[in-house]
């Protein structure tokens, strides 16, 4: 493939973008980046990244490492010993995997391995770095701050990006020897990630009360991160940090150690107090009303030197904040587990919190009037996969009745989005890993860029760790297979339902949704989803998929599409599958929908002619008679679809191009 070292920086960046390796513009001639959220930022839409280098034609090119590209980066730097730690290695371990290498602008060496699960950024040895997840690189053909150009090494350059490599165990090893013996220097100083956010917001409650203002506590905070957190919080997270706790008064501090308390709305159904002046914070999560009363998830966090818990965590249980004696109850539990009850009013904080979230909930954001808000054209962005749009932002759903082959179809779907360089994490309630691996190595070999996760719990109790997930791998769409098993009661519920999609909005990505069809399919029109119409409600994108016995064999399955739901765009006609099953190999190809009587009593009469007519004209007789109709509701239906169909001059009936 032709390398883009001697294309201009925005056609390059589309270069890359094409491949599914994401970009985002650098200051030109330096490593910073030009746009709000840095390497977070990059993508692989072509419009975004033509829109950037429209605005900034000289910005150089960043590519974030780790699993947003896929790259896992080694660093030389031959001005701190690179050279001289590089020779030593191959002396000692041989010579490296033919893979990526390019030259930087300053001299040094950028070679590119695979990305492997586990890796931070960080020194491996004098003038070598790794760089992986949390970092980025600039290159070519981008220009470095002593004039020099960035090119990819001529004999194992640009051209190897398509077949990166293993990194060498050897490597490996080192890397997280490496990392073992800085977390030993630290001498067990080091934040772990489930007390990361309670203590920085506690150090910032101190420094606030002593008078430092959000600029000082960014600038502190992103310090004591970057040292002490291990692995460090996202720049936006310790920014929200020091925002929140900047709102709060400096001389209230002086009252009480528990007076200083930060009262915050997380995201719908979540909420947080925060108390820095004792280590402590309350959350509650998946705020909801049953039977009147409003419930939630409250997770008590506190580092003080008397308290006993797990990680920081002195009690997570369901929680009854309407009731007064279950607030009372579970302060005075708090109380025992943290210790020094007579300095801290767990009483008052618990009733605190709770009236603030009654008093939210209540109020729910009060009322803006329409025109006051922005307007942004509605997101109907999607992939396109063999004529079936798979929305990037929205919730879409496959469902059918058993033995339709919708789990198998979701894998090829996300194989596909992983051959265009898209991270998806299948989340699977219902079979195994070896199940998917299989089949994976079938459709589409060892494709890389779909992440599993086998849940045992209902999605509402899975769907944190999911978000986690995702976050970590930056992954695009989270598959969830089946709704039926990830369901925390009767799917057909409403109130069931509702909590699903709540769950859903908490992993906060676009997602792909199994799902079933628990009556026969009706004569005329498609099925419900669990024949509720509940679900149908909060998808957007709706898929009945339908096996045909009449023309499946032992090794090859037909099956059909038909929309059942889409709010984003106009109805689309139904799509068909053949897939065939080898013994190596599983091929999925889209046909042209057959029109055999088990298909053909889903369909409208409209769907029906527009099939018909693919094949080409056709007298009005003759198409009347291949649809199952007459004459006259052929032509009813030309004169109201004029958009779609017509009449040529010798009257046969023709579908117009779209």
């Amino acid at each position: 493939m032709t390398g883009p070292d001697d294309l201009r920086l925005a056609e390059a960046a589309l270069w890359y973008a094409s491949r599914g390796i994401p970009v985002f513009p650098c200051c030109p001639r330096e490593k910073k980046p030009l746009v709000e959220g840095g390497f977070h930022a990059a993508t692989t839409d072509e419009q975004r990244v033509r829109a950037w280098w429209d605005r900034w034609p000289d910005a150089n090119i960043g590519i974030p490492t780790g699993a947003p590209s896929g790259w896992l980066v080694v660093d030389v730097d031959p001005r701190n010993g690179g050279n001289e730690t590089m020779n030593d290695w191959i002396t000692r371990y041989g010579r490296w995997p033919d893979t990526a290498e390019a030259i930087t602008g300053g001299g040094g060496r950028h070679i590119v391995f695979r990305h492997v699960d586990g890796l931070r950024c960080g020194p491996l040895g004098d003038g070598v770095d790794l760089k992986a997840d949390g970092g980025y690189v600039v290159v070519a053909p981008s220009i470095h701050p002593s004039g020099g150009r960035y090119t990819w090494d001529g004999i194992s350059g640009a051209e190897a990006l398509a077949r990166l490599v293993e990194p060498p165990g050897w490597l490996l090893r080192l890397a997280r020897e490496r990392r073992k013996t800085e977390s030993a220097a630290a001498g067990g100083t080091k934040i772990p990630a489930g007390r990361r956010n309670v203590e920085l917001t506690s150090i910032a409650g101190v420094l606030r009360a002593r008078g430092a203002g959000e600029a000082e506590l960014r600038e502190l905070l992103g310090a004591i991160n970057a040292k002490l957190c291990d692995p460090p919080l996202e720049d936006e997270e310790v920014g929200r940090i020091a925002h929140s706790v900047a709102r709060y008064d400096p001389a209230a501090n002086a009252q009480q150690p528990d007076s200083q308390r930060i009262f915050e709305l997380v995201e719908e159904g979540r909420y947080r107090l925060t108390m820095p002046g004792i280590c402590a914070q309350l959350e509650a999560d998946f705020v909801r009303r049953e039977s009147g009363a409003l419930v939630c998830e409250l997770t008590v966090r506190c580092n003080l030197p008397d308290s006993r818990g797990v990680d920081g965590v002195v009690s997570v249980a369901e929680f009854n904040i309407s009731s007064a004696r279950a607030r009372q109850e579970r302060a005075k539990l708090i109380a025992a587990r943290v210790g020094a009850k007579d300095a801290i009013d767990w009483m008052g904080i618990i009733e605190e919190f709770s009236q603030r979230i009654l008093a939210a909930e209540r109020d729910g954001g009060g009322a803006t009037d329409l025109t006051d808000i922005p307007l942004e054209d509605e997101d109907t962005s999607a992939w396109w996969i063999d004529g079936i749009p798979i929305y990037k932002r929205h919730h879409n759903c496959l469902y059918g009745r058993g033995g339709a082959l919708k789990s198998l179809l979701a894998l090829y779907f996300a194989s596909e989005l992983a051959r265009r360089g898209h991270q998806v994490l299948y989340a699977d309630f219902e079979f195994e890993a070896a199940v998917h691996r299989q089949r994976l190595a079938k459709l589409a070999g060892d494709i890389r860029g779909i992440q599993y996760v086998r849940c045992t719990r209902p999605l509402i109790d899975e769907c944190e760790r999911l978000r986690r997930i995702a976050q970590a791998h930056g992954c695009a769409l989270v598959i969830v297979d089946s709704i039926v098993l990830a369901c925390h009661g009767p799917a057909e519920s409403a109130e069931v339902a509702g909590r699903f999609f709540q769950a859903l909005r908490r992993i906060g990505t676009g997602t792909l949704l199994i799902g079933h069809t628990s009556k026969a399919d009706p004569l005329e029109g498609l099925p419900t989803i669990f024949g509720s119409g509940f679900w149908e409600y909060s998808l957007r994108n709706a898929w009945f998929v339908k096996r045909d016995d009449q023309t499946s064999s032992g090794h090859t399955v037909e099956i059909c599409l038909f929309q059942k739901k889409t709010n984003l765009g106009p109805k689309l006609s139904p799509r068909g599958f053949r897939i065939e099953f080898g013994p190596d190999r599983i091929t999925v190809r889209a046909i042209d929908v057959p029109t055999t009587p088990d298909f053909s009593r889903h369909m409208t009469l409209a769907q029906k002619v527009e099939l018909a007519l693919r094949r080409g004209p056709l007298p009005l007789e003759a198409l009347a008679e291949e649809v199952s109709s007459t004459p006259s509701s052929i032509r009813s239906l030309i004169s109201r679809r004029g958009g779609t169909f017509t009449r040529l001059p010798d009257g046969r009936v023709a579908l117009l191009a779209r």
